[in-house]
């Protein structure tokens, strides 16, 4: 048994380790500069499958898991500034090493998470109603509570 192997909470480490690699640098962007690079997310989905196929040949399992992903960005394009695409593409990127239930799973987790900060900013008049808050670092969080859970 290899260390990688060894699992964090829900997550195997590899997962654990590789996601971190792609998640933690988005969501700085996110929250610095309200950017994330698409060509970061494509390389993370790409290397998402490919590991995912290689290792636990679960190409089906991977390719289901950007559904909710695909279905965010897709919503992004009706809603125009109410969810960016970027959104959905580091939730396509998820749902590429997780699968779709555990994706499922992190999108309900963020949104919670970042209604509760909404509504708080909203209470403390810190914000109003139109203010647009990053959404990648709530990904992240939910990804790291769902890991937990």
């Amino acid at each position: 048994m290899s260390i990688l192997s060894v699992n964090i909470g829900n997550y195997q480490l590899w997962k654990w380790l590789l996601m971190s690699l792609y998640l933690i640098p988005m969501a700085i962007g996110d929250i610095k500069e309200k950017r994330v690079s698409l060509v970061f997310v494509g390389v993370g989905v790409i290397s998402g499958i490919t590991c995912l196929s290689a290792i636990e040949n679960a190409p089906v399992y991977t390719m289901i898991g950007l559904i909710p992903g695909v279905i965010l960005m897709l919503m992004s394009l009706v809603l125009k500034d109410a969810i960016g695409p970027a959104d959905g593409a580091v939730l396509a990127l998820i749902g590429s090493f997780l699968g779709f239930r555990n994706s499922i799973s992190v999108l309900f987790f963020a949104l919670m998470l970042s209604l509760a900060v909404a509504l708080y900013l909203i209470l403390i008049k810190k914000a109003g109603r139109k203010k647009q808050i990053p959404f990648v670092p709530f990904l992240v969080l939910g990804f790291v509570g769902v890991g937990i859970i």
